[in-house]
């Protein structure tokens, strides 16, 4: 299985999705994720510039293993998402979002803490 990584944006690690893409991810029973509420405010001039009402957000909370989980996050907060993650995150619109496949790094930390090659 593919994984590919996304660089975080001007949100800094914090990843919002509509709602019905939350509940289009819950469905497909992709794992490593969470969903909170959020509160999405326009600006008066991003008003002018918004000719339609937005629609309910919800905060995207990637909890999984990189490359283990369809969600998870690097140390940078780059998020790392599994193909069929991809697949629905590309449907809700992600065109202008860097993204590149993801590789394990070389060096892993193995569960007694003693660093081993990968």
């Amino acid at each position: 299985m593919r994984f590919h990584v996304i660089e975080p944006g001007v949100a800094g690690g914090y990843f919002l999705v509509t709602e019905d893409h939350s509940q289009r991810i819950e469905r497909e029973g992709l794992t490593g994720v969470r969903f909170d509420g959020v509160l999405v405010s326009v600006s008066a001039e991003g008003e002018e510039l918004i000719d339609t009402e937005l629609p309910p957000w919800r905060w995207m909370k990637p909890v999984g293993r990189r490359g283990e989980s369809d969600f998870g996050v690097t140390r940078d907060l780059f998020l790392v998402v599994s193909d069929r993650a991809l697949d629905v995150l590309s449907d809700a619109g992600i065109a202008n979002a860097d993204v590149a496949e993801f590789r394990m790094p070389e060096w892993t930390i193995c569960l007694a803490g003693h660093a081993h090659a990968g």
